[in-house]
């Protein structure tokens, strides 16, 4: 679509334009948002390799692409923004490999830095915890599920997306 071309427009025609441009275009099961962010995040590489001389795509290697963890590290980022960084980083080098454009994957060795883990604001009081636990009506089977749902997130303190992504295979019973 125009859009999608349009989005993705810029730069002088080099080498790594096109590949930007061919991997943005090439991902049409991603909305025109998604491929925005993508261009743009490709667009502060591209800086980053240009202002080192680096215009063609086998030039970029793992020191380098090191180096440019190193810089997004030091730039006052937040931690989100870098991984968004780098992910489009290593979707783009992988999409390069699979294309035969470079033979290894120079963001291989990339690992994404880890996101500050933020405590609740506010944490229920024993007695609040009491009250809550005893809300279900463990007379029926739902309240006795309710109650078993309750007791494991206050129990354990996971979150109630890993509590539904749970199995019965999932608990350790032997320890």
């Amino acid at each position: 679509p125009a859009r999608r071309t349009q989005t993705l427009r810029g730069g002088a025609g080099t080498e790594m334009d096109r590949l930007i441009r061919e991997f943005c275009t090439a991902r049409f099961d991603l909305s025109e948002g998604t491929l925005s962010f993508h261009a743009q995040n490709l667009a502060y590489l591209r800086c980053f390799l240009e202002a080192r001389r680096i215009r063609r795509a086998r030039e970029i290697t793992s020191d380098v692409l090191e180096d440019y963890q190193k810089e997004l590290a030091q730039s006052g980022l937040k931690t989100s923004t870098q991984r968004h960084r780098l992910s489009t980083l290593r979707s783009f080098t992988g999409h390069l490999v699979s294309r035969g454009v470079l033979l290894t994957d120079p963001a291989a060795r990339i690992v994404l830095p880890k996101l500050p883990q933020r405590l609740p604001a506010r944490i229920l009081s024993a007695d609040e915890a009491d009250r809550v636990l005893c809300v279900p009506d463990t007379q029926t089977a739902a309240g006795l599920r309710n109650r078993a749902v309750l007791e494991v997130l206050y129990g354990t303190g996971m979150r109630a997306g890993e509590l539904a992504d749970l199995t019965t295979n999932d608990p350790d019973f032997e320890r």
